[in-house]
């Protein structure tokens, strides 16, 4: 339970210099990390790449890469806030993510050129 003190007095650190929604969003998402620890018996910070590898893992089914991203890149920030070393730019972290990108089909969809069939419905509209 220490840990969310530490994180309370970190997240503090950062008022003012963020938007009250990011502050949110970093207490949500560290909080979130920190339970899912405690399930797992693992110790949440300093971050390692084998706690983060798995807690990638756990999110791959239920949340969109862009939210995983950012989730980590909160941990990451927390983690350099406490005063750790980041340990999660390792190679492991790095094929975790392609993989997590490659599984959720993030290919960009081609906006319809504008035709002239196009513009002559946008005109009779």
């Amino acid at each position: 339970m220490s840990h969310y003190k530490n994180i309370l007095a970190t997240l503090n650190l950062l008022t003012g210099a963020y938007a009250e929604n990011t502050l949110k969003s970093y207490y949500a998402d560290t909080n979130a990390f920190v339970d899912w620890c405690y399930v797992k018996n693992i110790e949440p910070f300093p971050l390692t790449s084998g706690g983060v590898r798995e807690y990638i893992e756990a999110m791959a089914e239920n949340y969109s890469y862009a939210s995983i991203r950012r989730r980590l890149s909160c941990l990451r920030r927390i983690n350099k806030l406490l005063g750790y070393h980041d340990q999660t730019q390792t190679e492991e972290i790095y094929l975790t993510i392609r993989r997590l990108k490659r599984s959720k089909c993030l290919e960009q969809q081609q906006a319809v050129g504008i035709n002239h069939d196009l513009l002559v419905k946008m005109i009779a509209a």
